[in-house]
């Protein structure tokens, strides 16, 4: 959890004590990644801003899930919003088959492209 919080100060330019949209936007290694618009808006779904208790709830998503540490964030049913709410760019709750198929395609490509 040090570690964490001392990543999130790292990126809190302001001493704040939260992260911004429009910051996040401007982070060097994030900005290269395409896509950075996609797992901003996923980030920042309910709000412009993030404090530390959300970034490290938000975070978890991305720890494997181990029967250990299963908890109300880090799960499979928290993973799956994560992944919804990347494709979900109107903020409706509903995906098209034509829009889920074009950011199915998009990530096909990228991957394809690596090997």
């Amino acid at each position: 959890i040090v570690r964490l919080y001392n990543r999130f100060a790292c990126l809190d330019k302001s001493r704040s004590g939260v992260l911004r949209r429009r910051i996040c936007r401007t982070f060097r290694n994030f900005s290269v990644n395409p896509l950075c618009n996609r797992v901003i808006e996923a980030f920042f779904w309910e709000s412009d801003e993030v404090n530390f208790p959300q970034f490290a709830i938000l975070l978890s998503t991305f720890r494997p899930i181990r029967s250990r540490t299963v908890t109300e964030y880090n799960n499979r049913e928290g993973k799956i919003k994560f992944l919804f709410r990347l494709y979900d760019v109107d903020k409706d709750g509903k995906l098209s088959k034509r829009r889920f198929s074009r950011g199915f395609d998009w990530f096909s490509r990228r991957d394809s492209s690596r090997k």
